[in-house]
Parts: C-alpha cells; sequence; structure tokens
C-alpha cells in the first residue's frame, strides 16, 4: 500500500506541472525551441505579434527570449538570430526600427538592478529601468552585442561583434569595443568591417 501511495503521489507531481499556471511557460518554451527554418519562424512571429507593445512581420531564430513583450516594439522585415535576449522592464521600452538585424546572442536589456541598498543581496534588489533602447531602421548588431539601457543607435549604423554600448551612436557610425566607440561612418567609401 506505502508503494502504491508512493507512486500515486509522483503522479500528481508529474500532473501538476501542467497545471493551468505553468501551461503559459510550458507553451512559451515550446514555441522559443523550434526550428529557426521551414514554417516554424511565422508560428513564433504570430505568437509575439498578438503580444509586442507593436511590431510588423520579423523574423526570429530558435532560442529568443523576449520579455516585457508590452513594452517592447519590433519593426518590419527586422531580423532576431539565434539566441538574442531582449529585456525590458518598468517604464524603460525598448524599440527595434525596420530591417535591424541582431546577430546571435545579443542581449538588450532596460533593465537594472538596484544596488542602493548595501544592507540585502542585490539579487533581492528590485529591478529599475528608466531608459529605454531605441535602435533605428536599418541597423546591423553583430554577434554578442550588449546594449545597456538609456541607449539611441541611430540609423543604419554598425555594432562590431562583442561590442558593449552604454551611450548613444550617431546616425551610420561603425562602432566597437567594450565599451563602443565610433570608429568610422559609413558614410565614408569602401568601408568594411568584421561582425
Amino acid at each position: 500500500m506505502k508503494k502504491i501511495k508512493s507512486v500515486l503521489k509522483n503522479i500528481g507531481l508529474y500532473f501538476s506541472v501542467f497545471n493551468k499556471e505553468n501551461r503559459f511557460s510550458w507553451w512559451l518554451h515550446f514555441i522559443r525551441s523550434l526550428p529557426g527554418e521551414g514554417v516554424f519562424p511565422e508560428f513564433r512571429w504570430r505568437f509575439y505579434k498578438n503580444r509586442l507593445k507593436d511590431c510588423g512581420k520579423f523574423y526570429t531564430h530558435t532560442g529568443v527570449i523576449i520579455k516585457g513583450w508590452e513594452l517592447i516594439s519590433i519593426g518590419e522585415g527586422s531580423w532576431i538570430n539565434i539566441g538574442c535576449m531582449i529585456f525590458a522592464t518598468g517604464k524603460a521600452q525598448i524599440s527595434l526600427g525596420k530591417n535591424v538585424m541582431l546577430g546571435p546572442y545579443c542581449v538588450i536589456t532596460s533593465q537594472q538592478h538596484s544596488i542602493l541598498d548595501t544592507t540585502q543581496p542585490m539579487i533581492k534588489q528590485s529591478l529599475t529601468g528608466d531608459g529605454g533602447v531605441i535602435i533605428e531602421d536599418d541597423c546591423w548588431l553583430g554577434a554578442h552585442v550588449v546594449i545597456a539601457g538609456n541607449v539611441r543607435i541611430g540609423k543604419g549604423s554598425v555594432i562590431g561583434a562583442n561590442s558593449f554600448v552604454n551611450k548613444d551612436i550617431p546616425a551610420y557610425s561603425i562602432a566597437v569595443g567594450s565599451p563602443a566607440r565610433v570608429i568610422k561612418s559609413r558614410l565614408q567609401a569602401n568601408t568594411q568591417v568584421d561582425t
């Protein structure tokens, strides 16, 4: 009898994972895990278009994580590559313009942990987010770029791979480094940068 009760308890635990509260999390995990080819990007876009603040038709690859949907806008023709993370919180919105390309594993965040109360661990302090992120039309962020809050990246700019952007980048700039600094204008002829 004891063994039967144990088996029934384990079955109950198994099915409790699929309760109403957890179903959306499972569904979201399923959406993120779909392959990046075939009809699956279209399926993902249909899922996001009803949840984001505003969006045109854009592409997301496998493993993209978007949090704070009601604060995020993504423009028509944008491409969000594998493993990218976009986090918005508070009043700080994130806006990606039209035809923006994010390389693999980019992180865009408008949120920070508060660090003002030294009597408690930072992980237990509230998230803050007052400065939004605006990435204007036709920008390209290389792989592993990190964008901090309160930043505007001007139209047509390129951010080199592994860069950390914590200040505004003018339009048609090429910026690299940590922190990112403008090294050239795209308006100059014969410009090429590794991303």
